[in-house]
């Protein structure tokens, strides 16, 4: 895991050591915005994350595109077998 320590200045900072020690592919947009997106079993997860140095929070916003996961053999795992 990262070295969190030193990311008391700006927390998109923070954000972008998490992305590369997880190897998700991400783009720092500008310097208070980063976009990532994270593979997940079933689905894949686009999160765009802004700060602002006026109001301090962190504003998020996620979205996921849903795909099913396939064995070698291309069956869907997880599926029922046809009756």
């Amino acid at each position: 895991m990262p070295d969190l320590g030193h990311h008391l200045s700006h927390p998109i900072d923070l954000v972008e050591d998490i992305a590369q020690h997880h190897a998700w592919e991400f783009d720092r947009i500008t310097r208070d915005d980063i976009a990532m997106v994270v593979e997940g079993l079933w689905r894949s997860y686009t999160v765009t994350l802004s700060w602002s140095p006026r109001t301090r929070p962190c504003a998020c916003s996620a979205h996921s595109r849903w795909s099913r996961p396939r064995t070698s053999g291309g069956a869907v795992r997880g599926a029922e077998p046809d009756q």
